[in-house]
């Protein structure tokens, strides 16, 4: 388990580098993806991992957005955003683990390239699916698992070395299994390739998935 100190200085490392992780190519690349996803959120949204608030600007103006992070210096980058926003959002520090919201209080859940991170990610999906209400929808992009062995070989030799440098970002989940497994229903996904990714970060899955 991480020290506080090593946390900190990770966490400093990465909140530094996270702009430049999406930048230039890639970040046109996931545009249209993130209007998939942060796009189609309605009413009252939870968003897990906003990172420095790259999905922000694809919010419909009359919901209401809470962004829970749980690096503290993307929080310091995050918050400065806030104001300029055309909808209702707040930023509080927190992890997807151990939600600290009421059960059935949100409409929406959106995590884009975050559940990767999750240490416990079937604690983090049965917590969304409590806050969420009925019928309520989860968005989600994820890279995932290469189908090709070559990339599968780089993920798992690269893997220790990318957890590391992005706080625990893991290159093989297979996320839409994981969330079929805790219950939710009209689970829609379809793999993607993100151009401009890394070859081992390229292979995604986005989709939605009902409480």
């Amino acid at each position: 388990m991480d020290t506080p100190l090593f946390f900190a200085s990770r966490s400093r490392l990465y909140a530094f580098l996270y702009n430049f992780r999406f930048y230039g190519r890639l970040s046109r690349a996931l545009v249209q993806h993130r209007k998939t996803t942060a796009g189609l959120a309605t009413g009252k949204i939870l968003e897990l991992g906003p990172g420095t608030g790259a999905n922000l600007r694809y919010y419909r103006k009359s919901v209401e957005v809470i962004l829970l992070e749980i690096n503290p210096y993307m929080i310091k980058s995050l918050v400065k955003k806030l104001p300029v926003s055309d909808y209702h959002s707040s930023a509080i520090r927190g992890t997807a683990e151990t939600l600290p919201f009421k059960d059935c209080v949100f409409d929406s859940v959106v995590v884009t390239l975050a559940l990767a991170s999750m240490d416990r990610l079937n604690f983090a999906l049965l917590e969304i699916l409590r806050v969420m209400k009925k019928n309520g929808n989860l968005y989600f992009l994820e890279h995932v698992n290469a189908p090709d062995k070559r990339i599968r070989f780089l993920q798992k030799s690269i893997g220790k070395l990318w957890g590391f440098m992005t706080c625990g970002d893991k290159l093989n989940c297979n996320i839409t299994e994981a969330i079929h497994t805790v219950g939710f229903d009209h689970i829609n996904s379809n793999d993607i390739i993100i151009e401009g990714a890394f070859p081992f970060t390229k292979h995604a899955v986005i989709g939605s998935a009902r409480k």
